[in-house]
């Protein structure tokens, strides 16, 4: 593998095996984690996607359902080879994953969201890529329905640049924002070199980064279960922030990989509760800011 992020894609997948290794006394190459709530229909796409694509891995689902009171069980049942936790109350996306990777059994950990959809069989790429490379954390293109690419990673950003942005995207789901448009050109400005997503660089590329998105994140499972997995007391948002944060000071940087993409529907469960989502997405940035002061 070149120095260079951007050389040849690796040349060797790993090879054939049955889809699922629930049933399977031999571990996994992969453990796709999800946890769910309230969006059955959406969980669905996602797991039909998964095994309508996926070939040449030997890999295992486990679906951690927050106490959704949607049909998600039912949903769960028309796929016999997932391994389903059903938990009584909702914890949280940190805690619910951090519950599902403790049952994993793979080499490596996929954190999926359940508003995602695979589009290729992009795992054997991804995962061969991160064995061969000097990187431990992996991201890779995520799409939104209308065929633009999402922003899910970049460089940790500054205090006063994410406290703008929180406040101007607030703002604007109030309609208020054309009030200041002071604070509106603030927002605009990239988070971190990266960030701009387009003028800054190619998305269909290869680039180091500070963090990427907990919506599709690769990842080795011993790191994630050594470095102390996810902080729970970030119930919602700046978890892979957070999680990213220490990884790197442990020297397991993370990797932005352009060359696969999935869909990404994008915060389906929070729109259930838009209003609070931005009051918690800025609690919790000041949080990671108390925390580590980068």
């Amino acid at each position: 593998m070149p120095d260079t992020p951007n050389g040849p894609r690796p040349s060797e997948f790993p090879e054939a095996a049955p889809h699922n290794a629930a049933s399977s006394a031999s571990p996994p190459v992969l453990s796709i984690v999800i946890v769910n709530w309230n969006t059955a229909d959406l969980l669905d796409a996602c797991l039909a996607s998964i095994y309508r694509y996926t070939a040449g891995i030997y890999f295992e689902i486990i679906v951690f359902d927050n106490a959704s009171a949607d049909h998600s069980r039912e949903v769960l049942g028309k796929y016999p080879e997932v391994s389903a936790i059903f938990h009584p109350e909702n914890i949280g996306f940190a805690a619910g994953n951090n519950r599902a990777a403790e049952c994993a059994r793979g080499e490596f950990l996929l954190l999926l969201n359940p508003d995602t959809e695979i589009r290729d069989n992009i795992f054997p790429e991804i995962i061969a890529y991160l064995k061969e490379s000097p990187y431990r954390v992996l991201g890779p293109r995520l799409l939104l329905p209308d065929g633009s690419v999402q922003m899910t990673s970049g460089n940790f950003p500054g205090l006063w640049r994410m406290l703008v942005q929180n406040i101007y995207s607030f703002l604007k789901m109030l309609r208020l924002s054309a009030l200041i448009p002071f604070l509106a050109l603030l927002s605009r400005v990239p988070a971190g070199q990266f960030s701009g997503m387009g003028r800054w660089w190619d998305p269909e590329q290869v680039h180091p980064v500070d963090w990427v998105s907990g919506a599709c994140m690769l990842l080795r499972r011993d790191d994630f279960m050594t470095v102390g997995r996810f902080d729970e007391d970030f119930t919602l948002y700046a978890e892979e922030f957070e999680l990213c944060y220490r990884l790197a000071k442990a020297g397991k940087t993370a990797v932005y990989y352009g060359r696969v993409a999935a869909l990404h529907h994008s915060a389906a469960s929070t729109r259930q509760f838009r209003e609070r989502s931005h009051i918690l997405r800025t609690q919790a940035m000041l949080r990671f800011y108390e925390k580590f002061r980068p």
